[in-house]
C-alpha cells in the first residue's frame, strides 16, 4: 500500500508491517499523473541523478519542488506545456 504525504515526491510505502520511505518522479500518462518510485543518486539544488532507468518515451513532471510536492497528486489531469510557457497566466 501506498502512502502519499504533505511531500509528494516522498511516498511511504508499507509492506507487511515494514514502512518504507520511497523517492518518486511522476510520469504523465493520457494526460494524468502516474507515482514512479525511482533510486536517485547525487544532486544539487538544480539537478538529480536517476539511478532507475527510465522508458524514453515516458513524460516525465519538471516543476520547480513546492509544485511537484505540494500540489501534484497521483492521478491528477494536467496540461502538458513547454517549459518557457510554465508561468504565463491564461487570460
Amino acid at each position: 500500500m501506498a502512502e502519499v504525504g504533505e511531500d509528494t515526491s516522498i511516498v511511504k510505502w508499507t509492506r507487511g508491517k515494514k514502512d518504507y520511505l520511497v523517492e518518486v518522479i511522476f510520469i504523465v500518462k493520457d494526460n494524468k499523473l502516474k507515482i514512479n518510485p525511482v533510486k536517485t543518486g547525487i544532486q544539487d539544488n538544480n539537478y538529480i541523478e536517476l539511478i532507475t532507468e527510465i522508458n524514453k518515451d515516458d513524460q516525465i513532471v519538471i516543476a520547480p519542488f513546492s509544485a511537484i510536492s505540494k500540489k501534484l497528486k497521483h492521478g491528477s489531469i494536467v496540461k502538458v506545456v513547454e517549459a518557457k510557457d510554465l508561468y504565463k497566466e491564461e487570460k
